[in-house]
């Protein structure tokens, strides 16, 4: 009978040539690959009869199976060999077959050792036709470094005895010499395999330029990152770097023609340093996509917004499993607009420059996309922090009364709404590391838009605005108006600064009509008439001298808003005399008026 080796299942190497086979067959991978193969030199038998039995008219022909794989078995193609019969002889002596039965090419990695095994039998068709001894398997290392390319290299010889009970009449030990040959190179990982490799690589262009590089024998780094996690499972990675463009949203994509298997792909903010040795700690996963369409689209499609502009963004590309490899192609398009502001945080505030008397200062062109607040961040009386941007101004010499701050909702529509709020502070020390306090703030909905009216703001001095969208409408596209009312404020604040009426005569008037208490204060000891200016505010002074002849009477009227300006006041008079004649002299008060206005009734006040 015959024996034939363990194992052999025919549908089990019809699986593994499949799978092989239609690995062979992904797009891309055409470049080196390296070829290993295995023959029989040649085989030594001392024949004659083996078992006592001549039938198939003559001495016993011997037959010989043997097989080889490679070990690691990278191509998965598992033993292969033959059956092999030798004419009838019954001379001692080596049979030179040089019989190539083994040949597999590999791409990534060869193998480092073939295991072989053979089988001799006594081919008469008596008994168990057995000559064999031991199936087991012999292990030859395969040296490339000390072989040549292209030339066969013979190993040891394998030996079976031969001293069954099968073979008794003529005992012995069988031979068979094999040789291995290595022709071709292995493919060289891709440069952008280590992240520190590609990290002296030309960063990506934002303008969607589209790039082809391969994964092609590419591998995974040790302690490499795995996007959220999971999401990667990483098992041929390369690596690609960009840099944000100032507007910060951008999309990366691998679906071009010239992809070739099922990508995945994740990104990644660079917060640190990362190499010498990789530094997977400085990576911030920002984004990743699998399938554009799961089942259908399967190429790798990410969105990014709020990217730090200037800063680096890493891209890790990999195959759905390490089948997944060969050529790809990968792009980063800016999606346009305007820059993000870079004034999220205070001391990055815009310099808007001077406000100066009567004038304007602003811009149509912020918006507060992507901003955040800081630790500490001041929160205003009107509203709540939640995206905010900062600007700053200084105040010219002259100051008018009012400053209206106008942010205004997308005025260029861009499409892009924000219900706008504002606050308006003052810093201790006049930079933006000084503690805050707030001047003022407003937030009030609808509209959108939202007007901060400020008054007797200082002259010379910084101030600082914080513009902030509420949860309606948190992030958009809004302008910012600073204006100076341009009406000058009270000159006569203090006493030594009185308006001069002139002189008052018998039967004469004096009057100026134009003057205002916008911006006036009280000095420290200024006098209160007992009983009718208790409570004063914001006091003006003014001066008159008598005449040489004067009437028993005087009257003195002070009407509100004269001129219909339409700002009016509940009016207060005191009058008084001075000791010295002067501003500094000690005061006497001689007589003082005031009757409470009804709202909207604006009466003035008479003193006689």
């Amino acid at each position: 009978m015959r024996i034939y080796p363990k194992n052999w299942n025919s549908k089990f190497y019809f699986i593994l040539f499949i799978t092989a086979f239609f690995g062979f067959l992904l797009p891309g991978e055409v470049d080196a690959q390296l070829t290993l193969q295995v023959r029989v030199n040649r085989l030594y038998a001392c024949i004659g009869d083996c078992d006592g039995s001549f039938v198939n008219s003559g001495p016993s022909e011997p037959r010989w199976f043997y097989e080889a794989r490679d070990f690691p078995d990278y191509d998965g193609s598992g033993f292969q060999g033959g059956n092999y019969q030798e004419p009838s002889s019954n001379s001692c002596g080596w049979r030179n077959r040089n019989t190539t039965f083994f040949s597999s090419s590999y791409q990534c990695n060869a193998p480092t050792n073939i295991q072989f095994q053979w089988e001799a039998y006594e081919n008469d068709f008596v008994g168990n036709d057995a000559a064999t001894g031991n199936q087991g398997l012999f292990n030859f290392p395969v040296n490339y470094a000390a072989s040549q390319n292209g030339v066969w290299q013979t190993m040891n010889l394998a030996s079976v005895a031969v001293n069954d009970n099968d073979c008794s009449i003529n005992p012995g030990t069988w031979d068979i010499e094999i040789a291995i040959r290595w022709t071709g190179s292995l493919q060289t990982p891709p440069v952008q395999n280590n992240i520190c490799t590609a990290a002296g690589q030309p960063a990506l262009a934002t303008n969607g330029t589209v790039y082809t590089f391969s994964n092609l024998c590419a591998t995974v780094e040790s302690g490499e990152v795995d996007a959220s996690p999971g999401n990667i499972s990483p098992s041929r990675t390369t690596w690609h770097h960009f840099v944000a463009p100032p507007t910060g949203h951008v999309i990366v994509s691998t679906d071009h023609g010239g992809t070739t298997f099922d990508t995945e792909i994740a990104i990644y903010h660079q917060t640190g340093t990362i190499c010498g040795a990789p530094n997977w700690g400085a990576l911030a996963e920002v984004g990743a996509n699998d399938d554009i369409v799961v089942l259908i689209n399967r190429r790798s499609r990410v969105e990014l917004e709020c990217l730090v502009p200037g800063d680096t963004y890493w891209i890790q590309m990999d195959g759905d499993d390490a089948t997944d490899q060969g050529n790809y192609q990968v792009n980063v398009t800016n999606q346009g607009g305007p820059p993000l502001p870079t004034n999220d945080a205070i001391c990055n505030a815009i310099n808007l420059g001077t406000l100066n008397f009567g004038g304007n200062i602003g811009s149509n062109t912020f918006s507060n996309l992507c901003a955040t607040t800081q630790p500490g961040e001041p929160n205003p009386s009107a509203f709540a922090p939640n995206q905010t941007v900062w600007f700053n101004f200084t105040t010219g010499a002259t100051v008018g009364t009012e400053v209206l701050l106008a942010a205004s909702n997308d005025p260029l529509n861009r499409g892009d709404q924000i219900d706008l709020q504002v606050a308006l502070y003052t810093s201790s020390n006049g930079n933006c590391s000084g503690a805050m306090s707030e001047v003022g703030s407003d937030y009030f909905t609808p509209p959108f838009a939202e007007d901060l009216t400020v008054n007797c703001l200082l002259p010379n001095t910084t101030y600082w605005v914080q513009i902030d969208g509420s949860g309606l409408n948190t992030e958009g596209y809004f302008g910012l108006a600073i204006t100076d009312n341009g009406i000058a404020r009270a000159s006569n604040d203090d006493i030594c600064n009185a308006v001069n009426l002139g002189t008052v005569a018998l039967s004469q008037t004096i009057a100026n009509n134009g003057m205002n208490n916008f911006c006036a204060t009280t000095q420290p000891g200024e006098p209160a008439y007992p009983g009718c200016l208790v409570g004063i505010n914001q006091t003006v002074w003014a001066q008159f001298t008598t005449g040489s002849s004067l009437g028993y009477e005087m009257t003195f009227t002070s009407t509100s808003d004269p001129l219909n300006i339409g700002d009016n006041l509940d009016l207060k008079i005191g009058v008084y005399t001075s000791s010295n004649g002067l501003c500094s002299g000690t005061l006497t008060a001689l007589d003082c008026s005031y009757l409470p206005d009804a709202p909207g009734f604006w009466t003035g006040e008479n003193l006689t």
